[in-house]
């Protein structure tokens, strides 16, 4: 019965029922892999948006502390949610060492208010990271992704859509690092500064590519498309549009 409910919010409204419900639902390590407090459309969508509208920063502070000090969180996903910031994911860092997938996208304008100082000090607890998400930020930079590169040797998926302060930078740190040899998907969609430059690195380092989004880049050109494709014998999806 607990694999068909979220950890957030229904295992936790489940276990303030009684001791008894607490103990049993603490004692089951697989139901407190994940923590999503998106706020975003969806399955059970309407209880996870009540529960994101009503939290703060002590909420999920003690929440984290209650129901996942005990066990390895694997994935913690915050889509549109407003109320994780950089001091949520500084206090984040004290459970992240198993963690793989990180989501702090925004959605319509509305997201976690987070920049590259959160970021960087939860990637460098977090260095298992396989799948980061940060799309759509004004506040996320290169110094992130450089910070995300050097300290991440399995990353598989990166999602940069929408960054403005997002440059060749950011994507070279990726293509130059350990990392490059499991990444697999790249977006980096609407990211205006890219150039080239960044492109062809990549097309000439990362020899795992399996996706590759780069529509609405403005400064790219056919050339560094083609060596993309040319180099890349695992490319199953690519969007330049």
């Amino acid at each position: 019965i607990c694999s068909f409910l979220e950890s957030v919010p229904d295992l936790i409204r489940l276990a303030c029922v009684n001791r008894t419900f607490r103990r049993i639902l603490i004692g089951v390590p697989s139901v407190w892999r994940s923590m999503d407090v998106s706020s975003v459309a969806g399955l059970h969508a309407l209880n996870r948006k009540k529960f994101a509208a009503s939290l703060d920063r002590h909420t999920f502070e003690l929440t984290l502390s209650t129901y996942f000090s005990d066990h390895e969180l694997k994935s913690f996903k915050a889509t549109g949610s407003v109320c994780i910031d950089d001091k949520c994911l500084k206090y984040l860092c004290r459970y992240s060492h198993g963690l793989k997938e990180l989501d702090v996208s925004w959605l319509r304008d509305v997201g976690p208010d987070v920049s590259d100082a959160g970021l960087i000090a939860l990637v460098r607890h977090a260095k298992s990271l396989q799948v980061v998400k940060t799309p759509w930020n004004n506040r996320v930079s290169d110094k992130f992704f450089i910070s995300l590169a050097s300290s991440c040797k399995n990353l598989r998926s990166v999602v940069l859509d929408g960054l403005p302060q997002v440059t060749d930078s950011g994507l070279i740190a990726l293509a130059e690092a350990e990392c490059c040899a499991t990444l697999e998907s790249v977006s980096a969609i609407s990211c205006q500064k890219l150039t080239d430059s960044s492109i062809e690195r990549l097309a000439r380092q990362c020899k795992q590519l399996k996706e590759f989004r780069v529509a609405g880049c403005p400064q790219l050109s056919g050339g560094a498309i083609v060596l993309l494709v040319l180099t890349q014998a695992n490319l199953q999806y690519l969007d330049v549009s």
